[in-house]
């Protein structure tokens, strides 16, 4: 009983709750034209740059993402203007999430180890 009478209740964390809601976003749009939730967009392109499994998202869908995350090169169908920085952050980001799955299996692999 002693544990839980340390944790918080939500009553006592209805103070501070206001300080943590998130923002009113603005209207966001695809900058592509077609029909997409951008935020959505940018989750997914980021989960797909972090789970480093090969097919888990089709290539049509992340073209689609890209498009609506960057635009269109002016006269182009299909190629997507991806500013540099912006590949260079998801290069980044795929070598430290390879990193640290490495990390979190190689610590599954010591901790079941038998002594």
């Amino acid at each position: 009983m002693g544990v839980f009478a340390a944790l918080p209740r939500p009553d006592w964390l209805a103070p501070y709750l206001p300080q943590f809601a998130v923002p009113n976003l603005p209207n966001l749009t695809c900058l592509a034209g077609n029909q997409g939730d951008p935020l959505a967009a940018a989750i997914l392109l980021a989960v797909k740059k972090g789970v480093l499994v090969f097919g888990f998202v089709a290539p049509e869908k992340i073209n689609q993402t890209y498009a609506c995350l960057y635009g269109v090169a002016p006269g182009a169908k299909s190629a997507t203007m991806i500013p540099d920085a912006v590949a260079f952050a998801g290069i980044a980001q795929t070598l430290i999430s390879a990193v640290l799955i490495f990390l979190l299996l190689l610590a599954i692999r010591n901790h079941f180890r038998i002594r």
